[in-house]
């Protein structure tokens, strides 16, 4: 039998934290050394949606590179549980503006700013970026100052507190490169999510693969294109048959705001059906249906998800959850 002591439980505490902090620098070495694969996480797969989930937010982890596609609600938390290493975030690309894509950017500022992000984080996007990249940086104003006056201007370099937001504007079912450096290719392209304007797919690519993100849209000529041959596509799915039976409760319980929203919502989303039309034409080798509506919590959902689906697309197929890896070799 044991008996703890205080010193036992110091010891314990002292063990504790050398074994996470070895292990933490082990993964940001793994992750930084890693010159041949892709490496992609899936860091939040619901859309707003009541969810214990957090929303969307994809990783990428390329030739030494820390980049985060969209960063909505409950993200960074979920990038901290993972323990990456978020003072080596490269870039951040938002696909559009909706608040469960980019709401969590605030944090993703000041969180990595706090952890020893040498540089100023770069914020590419549609227009607006800018906007959201200055309001962020007067939200956190104060919290940096206190920052620097606590600890000092030596460990709180508040020249790179900030952020260098970066608009880019694409053709209507265009295409536009974003990022071209160390031998990766980031593209933006123009996808359907009217009346969000403008909204987009990223392309990911390097060494001959191919990572590609649908961002939010119907079924989209442009994400087949791009997709071609994919190694991967991480395309969004909702069941908007589930969608619709809760609009109907909705109004037949007297909430006629909530069914209209509902019923908006299902014009401008793809199907599970659709994923899976998009990865067949395109070719892709692997599907995974992310930006989940509703989330698979339960067996009966999950299955409604990928029933069928085997018919239409041959590839692999995932339903993504919060903090999956894949990995493109």
């Amino acid at each position: 039998m044991m008996i703890y002591t205080s010193q036992n439980s110091a010891d314990l505490v002292t063990l504790s934290a050398k074994g996470q902090l070895k292990s933490n620098a082990e993964l940001r070495e793994e992750l930084h050394n890693n010159t041949e694969d892709i490496i992609v996480y899936t860091v939040g797969t619901s859309a707003p949606l009541p969810s214990s989930r957090a929303q969307t937010c994809t990783v990428v982890f390329v030739n030494g590179k820390f980049f985060v596609f969209d960063v909505g609600d409950g993200a960074v938390q979920k990038m901290e549980n993972l323990h990456f290493p978020l003072m080596d975030v490269d870039e951040v690309f938002l696909t559009h503006l909706h608040s469960d894509h980019f709401i969590d950017l605030p944090y993703l500022i000041n969180r990595s700013w706090q952890l020893g992000r040498p540089k100023k984080l770069k914020v590419t996007g549609p227009v607006g970026v800018q906007a959201i990249s200055e309001g962020s940086e007067l939200l956190l104003a104060q919290e940096h100052a206190y920052r620097v006056e606590h600890h000092g201007e030596k460990i709180m370099n508040i020249d790179a507190a900030g952020t260098i937001p970066n608009e880019v504007i694409v053709p209507s079912q265009g295409e536009l490169l974003v990022y071209n450096t160390d031998g990766i290719k980031i593209t933006a392209f123009d996808v359907g999510h009217e009346p969000v304007s403008p909204d987009f797919g990223y392309k990911i690519e390097y060494k001959g693969k191919k990572c590609v993100l649908s961002g939010d849209t119907s079924k989209n000529k442009n994400v087949i294109k791009h997709s071609a041959n994919a190694d991967l596509l991480i395309h969004e799915a909702m069941l908007k048959e589930v969608i619709s039976q809760v609009s109907e409760v909705a109004g037949e319980m007297g909430n006629a705001r909530n069914q209209k929203i509902l019923e908006d919502v299902t014009n401008y989303h793809s199907t599970n059906i659709e994923a899976a039309e998009v990865a067949a034409e395109a070719g892709v080798k692997k599907l995974v249906l992310n930006h989940l509506a509703p989330v698979p919590d339960r067996k009966v959902i999950a299955r409604l998800y990928t029933q069928g689906l085997s018919k239409i697309f041959k590839g692999d197929i995932a339903l993504a959850d919060d903090g999956d890896k894949f990995i493109i070799n």
